[in-house]
């Protein structure tokens, strides 16, 4: 998946583009082309600029369209988890007792929940 053009361009035109090139890529299995996914990394940080409403719903559809897991993971590759949800993004690291959770940390427990949604839960 890529932009049309210079994906700085494409992104400056509108932030939000960068949450929903993660979203269709996790929800059709696209790969996110290397100069857009660097875009991305790149001006991750400028997604406050665009309001938290329009953040939440495209956060919302991530959750509820299938592949939540995946969108995450490209939420978290790209910057933009640790802008849009910095609390997830802190979980990394975060151990959990081996004993009851021996897949590893919170971040990657949170992942597994995330594999078990089904598309549609809202």
């Amino acid at each position: 998946m890529r932009t049309i053009g210079d994906p700085e361009k494409r992104f400056a035109e509108d932030k939000l583009r960068m949450l929903r090139a993660v979203r269709f890529a996790a929800r059709f299995g696209y790969v996110i082309e290397a100069k857009t996914s660097d875009a991305i990394r790149r001006l991750a940080a400028q997604i406050h600029q665009v309001s938290c409403e329009r953040i939440r719903d495209e956060l919302n559809k991530m959750l509820t369209e299938g592949h939540a897991r995946r969108a995450f993971e490209l939420l978290d590759e790209t910057g933009l988890l640790r802008e849009v949800l910095p609390e997830i993004s802190r979980m990394k690291g975060v151990e959990q007792p081996p004993q009851y959770h021996p897949e590893g940390d919170v971040f990657v427990h949170t992942l597994l929940l995330l594999e078990g949604l089904p598309a549609d839960v809202l």
